[in-house]
Formats: structure tokens, sequence, C-alpha cells
């Protein structure tokens, strides 16, 4: 996955909804502790799942992405 030797990884994720599109994005950016930049990604996607669901489903996509 993600090498780091200094101590922990730090995973930011957004999600914004359109409503009026009926879609979502997925953004994420990964930095280490010293606030050094990893991986950065963004995907969209179509439909509208409940919102407690969003950044949980795009954290499990990205993490299936990088073995």
């Amino acid at each position: 996955m993600f090498t780091n030797n200094d101590g922990f990884l730090k995973c930011n994720i957004d999600t914004p909804n359109f409503v009026d599109h009926n879609s979502y994005d997925a953004s994420m950016c990964i930095l280490n502790s010293s606030r050094d930049f990893i991986l950065a990604k963004m995907v969209g996607h179509h439909g509208k799942p409940p919102p407690y669901e969003y950044e949980v489903a795009y954290l499990k996509e990205v993490l299936n992405q990088h073995p």
C-alpha cells in the first residue's frame, strides 16, 4: 500500500453532493505526519447514496485500488 516512516498518514475526504445533477464527487488527499503530500484523487459518481455512506464508500474504493 503506502510506505510511511514518519509515524502516521492522514487522509482527508470530501464528498460534495450535486442534487440538481443527481451526482456527487469524492476527493481525497493523503499527507504524512510532516504534512508532506503523498497522494490525491478525485472521482465523480452518478446517483445519490445516503449522506453517511459517501465518505465510507469512497474510502473503501480508494483502498481497494491500492494493494
